[in-house]
């Protein structure tokens, strides 16, 4: 189970890099990651499942420029490593591991950030370095240097946000009253829905947007 999760929690932290360090080419798309984490932990359709409601639920959350959103690919990671070590229980649990991991991806977001404040003051002072000596060989230094701590980091907070979720999971479900399990179960069940209203407000403003400029004479 270990070597899973290391496995897991490296897959994650290198498809995070797509987001805005690397590529672009939106392999870090909770639809992608899910099903590819579904594979490594057995439950190919689980993944598939929170792939598709993260994709749904953030469709309209990109990075553009110096914006930080969530990290929905640790986001997706988390929920699905949490629910390997965890297997066998219904969606009220998933919905309850969800609830668990909004608040870590909050902070790990924070983190990201002052992550990437780091990289730039490195960058900074190499920039200064390499236009009085003109040693251009560090610029591929700098380069790899940003990208082995993103990974390095998002690794770490994958591996431990997946231990505590889990462990926090296994201890407060149990104390659940029923009433609130079977509330967790409707929530989990209504996912869909919302996702898919949160996609025709994506369309319909974006159609709104297009009509107007098309019909717009100034």
């Amino acid at each position: 189970m270990i070597t899973t999760l290391l496995f897991i929690s490296l897959l994650g932290s290198f498809l995070s890099l797509d987001n805005s360090l690397v590529g672009n080419i939106m392999v870090s798309r909770p639809i992608v990651v899910g099903p590819l984490i579904g594979l490594i932990i057995g439950d190919l359709n689980l993944g598939i499942e929170i792939g598709f409601l993260m994709e749904f639920l953030w469709a309209d959350l990109l990075y553009a420029g110096t914006a930080i959103p969530i990290n929905l690919t640790l986001f997706t990671t988390i929920i699905l490593g949490a629910s390997y070590i965890l297997p066998h229980y219904d969606e009220s649990f998933t919905m309850f591991i969800i609830l668990l991991t909004i608040p870590m991806i909050f902070i790990c977001r924070q983190i990201e950030i002052g992550l990437r404040l780091f990289n730039s003051f490195i960058a900074n002072k190499l920039e200064v370095l390499i236009i009085r000596n003109k040693q251009y060989k560090r610029v591929y230094f700098s380069l790899f240097h940003g990208l082995f701590i993103f990974v390095f980091v998002n690794f770490i907070l994958i591996f431990v946000c997946i231990t505590l979720t889990s462990q926090l999971a296994k201890i407060l479900y149990l104390r659940l009253d029923i009433k609130f399990i079977k509330a967790l179960s409707l929530t989990y069940n209504a996912l869909p829905i919302i996702g898919f209203f949160v996609l025709l407000h994506i369309f319909t403003h974006n159609f709104k947007t297009v009509f107007r400029n098309l019909f717009n004479k100034n």
